[in-house]
């Protein structure tokens, strides 16, 4: 089931510790033009079934998958950076009390949906 992602802040994002991010990082940058040009619902024929648990919203993961190349991350490596570094957490869109977990099998079998669907 296609999982949304929602913009709502938490607690732990009331101290404005992403304008910290540089504006002119690769981070910044993706966050921008993913904001412009991603979203949730452009993955929906990947996700067919309307039961179930809702997935990792796609635009996480895809975003995921840029910032693994980007850093040559492994599997394992994006799943730490999305829990742990601030940048990551600002391109994927998350709050800094992440309410998603990219895990490194659900980053796999996404970018494998992706890569066989286009």
């Amino acid at each position: 089931m296609l999982g949304k992602k929602t913009s709502q802040l938490n607690f732990a994002d009331m101290d404005d510790w992403f304008s910290k991010i540089p504006k002119e990082s690769f981070y910044y940058r993706l966050r921008k033009w993913a904001d412009e040009n991603i979203k949730d619902e452009d993955f929906a024929n990947l996700f067919t079934s309307s039961t179930g648990r809702p997935s990792l919203p796609p635009s996480i993961s895809f975003l995921a998958v840029f910032i693994q190349l980007h850093n040559e991350y492994s599997d394992r490596e994006i799943q730490e950076a999305a829990l742990f570094d601030d940048r990551v957490k600002y391109a994927l869109g998350l709050s800094r009390s992440p309410e998603y977990e990219v895990s490194k099998s659900t980053l796999s079998r996404h970018r494998a949906m992706f890569i066989e669907k286009t």
